[in-house]
């Protein structure tokens, strides 16, 4: 799944428990923002790539759900503006 880490109002769109309506349990294996990977199995969430300019302070203060960290974790390049 690809969302934006945050929604407009700066809330994390991660969440330990969702509060809108659910269309499956646990239906993705993956998310994806601008500013990291996550990869999503039975023991919950795991940071496998955070985007070099955020770091991954950033994403546990702006991520509403515990999360480990991947052994091989990485840095996600930068993409330059067109």
């Amino acid at each position: 799944m690809a969302t934006t880490h945050l929604t407009k109002a700066g809330e994390p769109k991660i969440v330990a428990t969702c509060t809108l309506p659910l269309t499956g349990d646990r239906a993705v294996d993956v998310v994806v923002t601008e500013h990291a990977t996550f990869e999503v199995d039975e023991h919950g969430l795991t940071l496998v790539e955070v985007a070099a300019e955020t770091g991954v302070d950033w994403v546990r203060r702006h991520t509403g759900a515990a999360f480990r960290l991947a052994d091989g974790l990485c840095a996600r390049a930068g993409v330059a503006a067109a």
